[in-house]
């Protein structure tokens, strides 16, 4: 299985850390788009945020150029632990119907359901709520597909593209790896972590805007957050999920 990692051409520290890691997988890098570059926006996306989604994209697009059934996507700020070659060895353990598999974790609760797959001593479970990041997953044809077209007037980041809120809502077959086998530097406290984390995740522009606007976003806020903690409700006392944190090894 290919690995598309995506890193900004101005980031020569993080290709350094990212291309021994790869070694001996067969990978290809994507040439970030720089939000810097991008002209200033007045939408529900930072320039970071399309930035990001743009390189993801690109990434998609080479992925269906070619005749393989799944890919692997990564950011270049990631640790991989030594169960993440099994993943890229091979696409039998790709679960059918999926669009995509989350290979990462950023610790925080998710809600998983029971059971799943099991592959390489791990388990892939279906994700039933949004888990941050986009930094490494795998996805087949029709989940490229499916992103790219969600991903032409998304008004949301790369993350909530791939993993929604509420991913059976949005149609999206999403699975979590668990434990992960890959995590962000940012979340490990040793040496190499120090290193500044990818521009890709760092760059952030800030938006004007008015007084009207930041009181619709508000108000949008208080009825996700209302109708989040509903969903999340039922998922508890109708389904029997329980928030879990997945853990990196």
């Amino acid at each position: 299985m290919r690995v598309y990692w995506i890193n900004l051409d101005r980031r020569p520290d993080r290709r350094a850390l990212m291309e021994p890691r790869l070694a001996g997988f067969d990978h290809e890098r994507v040439a970030a788009v720089d939000g810097a570059s991008l002209p200033t926006t007045t939408g529900p996306l930072s320039l970071y945020e399309r930035a990001c989604l743009e390189s993801h994209r690109e990434a998609w697009r080479r992925f269906l150029a070619t005749d393989a059934s799944c890919a692997c996507v990564l950011e270049d700020d990631l640790r991989l632990s030594p169960g993440f070659a099994a993943f890229v060895a091979t696409d039998s353990w790709f679960p059918a119907k999926a669009h995509v598999v989350k290979l990462d974790t950023v610790l925080q609760e998710v809600m998983l359901d029971d059971g799943g797959f099991h592959f390489s001593g791990r388990v892939l479970r279906r994700l039933r709520t949004h888990h941050e990041s986009g930094g490494a997953y795998v996805l087949g044809r029709e989940g490229a597909e499916r992103f790219l077209a969600l991903g032409e007037a998304a008004d949301t980041p790369v993350d909530y593209v791939l993993f929604p809120r509420d991913p059976a809502w949005r149609g999206v077959n999403a699975f979590q790896v668990t434990p992960a086998v890959a995590i962000q530097e940012e979340f490990l406290d040793d040496a190499t972590a120090s290193v500044a984390r990818s521009s890709i995740q760092r760059l952030t522009t800030k938006r004007r805007r008015s007084l009207s606007a930041k009181l619709r976003r508000e108000v949008g806020r208080i009825g996700r957050d209302a109708g989040r903690a509903a969903v999340n409700a039922y998922r508890r006392h109708a389904l029997g999920l329980e928030p879990t944190v997945v853990r990196y090894e």
